[in-house]
């Protein structure tokens, strides 16, 4: 399957654009990789986004940050904007302010697992992740705005529960989540849904340690059918 290959943004907000630029050329910035809702807008039209998010090609480095942390300095010392920097977990984020808002932020995290070497953008030696690896199954996401990336471990675990579900009703998962969960033992682990066929079904496939079953209260909707219809399904007991 060809790779789609990333165009920049028309709609590139100004603060990430100067962020880029600025670090072009630098061999530092080789440890960053966008992502998040800019590195979709370079494959496909998306919102517009007040972060710039990016990923470490390898590890976090002390170098890249103060590459970054002076850059960031640098435009709102010419933008007449404030600075600042938090942390959280594993992601650090480097923070435009005016009068204390937020106006831009770039914000950078470890990555678990990429299913693809990151590409080259346009601001070389920054990279670029893949299509296949920005973009997760969005359509179990009916009632709120997908994250833009999975950065926090309870956006993975929400992320997980909603394969699951959809996996318990006979969407197959997409080949990109087989490859992204090997990665989410921790996820699996800490969050367990007993009571879905579809997690059980990951955990056995990855051969991690099973955890007990937790059948379902009620009838379950296949139950139903068979039992409408005078079928019976000699597999029942596995499920």
């Amino acid at each position: 399957m060809t790779t789609p290959q990333p165009t920049p943004p028309e709609r590139l907000h100004p603060f990430a654009r100067a962020l880029l630029e600025s670090l072009a050329g630098h061999p530092e910035a080789a440890e960053i990789v966008i992502g998040g809702g800019v590195a979709l807008s370079h494959y496909l039209e998306y919102r517009d986004t007040v972060d710039l998010d990016a990923w470490w090609k390898t590890e976090p480095r002390a170098d890249v940050l103060a590459l970054l942390e002076e850059t960031m300095r640098a435009i709102a010392s010419r933008s007449g904007l404030g600075y600042h920097r938090r942390s959280w977990g594993e992601t650090e984020s480097l923070e435009l302010l005016r009068d204390g808002i937020k106006l831009f932020s770039f914000q950078i995290s470890r990555r678990t697992l990429a299913l693809d070497d990151a590409i080259p953008s346009r601001w070389q030696p920054v990279g670029i992740e893949t299509l296949r690896d920005n973009v997760g199954d969005r359509s179990v996401y009916p009632d709120m705005e997908p994250p833009a990336r999975f950065s926090t471990l309870e956006d993975r675990a929400d992320y997980m529960q909603r394969i699951c579900a959809a996996f318990d009703f006979g969407v197959f998962p997409e080949e990109a989540d087989w490859v992204r969960f090997a990665g989410w033992r921790d996820v699996f682990d800490r969050f367990p849904l007993p009571d879905s066929p579809g997690y059980h079904a990951f955990r056995h496939w990855y051969g991690w340690e099973p955890v007990p079953v937790q059948r379902r209260l009620g009838i379950a909707p296949w139950k139903s059918s068979d039992l409408q219809e005078g079928r019976t399904d000699p597999c029942e007991e596995m499920v």
